[in-house]
């Protein structure tokens, strides 16, 4: 069984008092929607609107909170906050003038 050490901390823990001097949030991709091709045929649209995100992988969909960033010009880091999933969620890092996107 692997045990984590006694003084290990979950994110929450880790991440409380962090955001102190972090960027804001923005609604700048409200209305807007992508269709992501990731290399390995893995598919995701997303619907952006204010905090939420519709998001379909042709498998699964729902709607979910989302946290959007703006961290450079025309690119942002997308938190995508899976209510039926608490410990996981994915982050993107999606660039609208180039069409790149980091899956995390």
């Amino acid at each position: 069984m692997n045990q984590n050490p006694k003084d290990w901390k979950a994110y929450d823990q880790f991440a409380y008092g962090i955001d102190t001097n972090r960027l804001p949030t923005t609604n700048a991709l409200s209305g807007s929607s992508y269709m992501i091709d990731f290399d390995d045929g893995r598919k995701l649209a997303l619907v952006f609107s204010k905090g939420k995100v519709q998001w379909s992988d042709g498998k699964n969909s729902a709607t979910e909170k989302v946290e959007v960033i703006e961290v450079a010009p025309d690119t942002f880091f997308v938190e995508i906050i899976f209510a039926d999933r608490p410990k996981e969620a994915e982050t993107l890092i999606l660039n609208v003038s180039s069409r790149r996107v980091l899956s995390i």
